[in-house]
Parts: structure tokens; C-alpha cells; sequence
């Protein structure tokens, strides 16, 4: 039996938790804002370009699609093959890719903040969302790099 990396334990535990507590102060922003159902009629809204609501289902979607990776991960905690974790065998989803997506989470609670209170400057928001498009690109680069050694890997197990 292997050992179990403890570290990559904690940060799939903090990603699950970081992912729920998203999910909990996105709805409660969602609930509690009139502004966010009142897409037209704005007194702040100088562009007269609005999105109807429907497009905002998307978001559905992606959390839905969030939540499986984070559940799929957590499973491969408790399974092994080989004698070894799931997670160690393949090595696809790492510690940093983990780290990296926790501090999008963060970042994330960040922007619900900005928008909140409507901060009439731009560059504040606009940092805020660069910043959640690093930390995402950061996480697709490292699990891109990740699965590229996947293969090999695979045919060494002679699958």
C-alpha cells in the first residue's frame, strides 16, 4: 500500500470547500440583488447592451461541470489500482493545479465583492477579472502538460 500524499489530500478537501462557498455567496448575491434580475432600466447602464437572462444559464453548465472534476478527484483519493492512489498513478490533476484553482476561488469571492458595490472605476474590475483569466489559464496549462505525459504512462501499464 502507498503512502498518501497528504498535501494533495488538503487541497482537494480546500477545493471542495472553496468551490461550495463560492456556490453559497454566488447564490446569495443572485438572490438578494434586485440588479442582477433587472437587466434593463438601469441608472448606471450607459451602453444600452444587455444580455437577455437566459444567457446567464451557461454558468449552470460550467458549475455543474466544476463540481464532477472536484467529486472525480476526491474519489480517486479513496481508490487505488496497483497498490497506489488513482491520483498518484496518472498524475494528471496535481497539487498545484489544486493550489492555483483555490486562488481562483478566492478570487472569484474578490469580484462578487467589486461587483457588488458597484465600483464606478475601471481598473479594479478589470484586474479582477485579468487575474481570474491567469489563474484559469495557469490551471489549463499545467493539466495540459500533465495529460501530455498520460500516454506513456498508460503503455507502461499496458492499458
Amino acid at each position: 500500500m502507498a503512502k498518501q500524499d497528504v498535501c494533495f489530500i488538503i487541497l482537494a478537501v480546500l477545493t471542495m470547500v472553496s468551490f461550495v462557498v463560492v456556490q453559497v455567496v454566488s447564490g446569495i448575491t443572485m438572490s438578494r440583488c434586485e440588479k442582477h434580475w433587472n437587466f434593463t432600466n438601469r441608472s448606471n447602464d450607459d451602453t444600452d447592451l444587455n444580455p437577455p437572462g437566459w444567457a446567464f444559464s451557461i454558468w449552470f453548465v460550467i458549475y455543474m461541470w466544476q463540481a464532477a472534476w472536484i467529486i472525480y478527484v476526491l474519489t480517486t483519493i479513496c481508490r487505488q489500482c496497483c497498490g497506489k492512489p488513482i491520483y498518484q498513478l496518472l498524475n494528471v490533476v496535481t497539487s498545484p493545479f489544486l493550489a492555483i484553482f483555490i486562488v481562483n476561488q478566492l478570487l472569484s469571492l474578490g469580484f462578487f465583492y467589486i461587483y457588488i458595490m458597484q465600483m464606478d472605476e475601471t481598473v479594479t474590475p478589470m484586474l479582477s477579472v485579468f487575474s481570474l483569466w491567469v489563474t484559469v489559464l495557469l490551471c489549463l496549462i499545467i493539466y495540459h502538460y500533465q495529460m501530455a505525459a498520460v500516454p506513456p504512462k498508460l503503455a507502461c501499464q499496458l492499458r
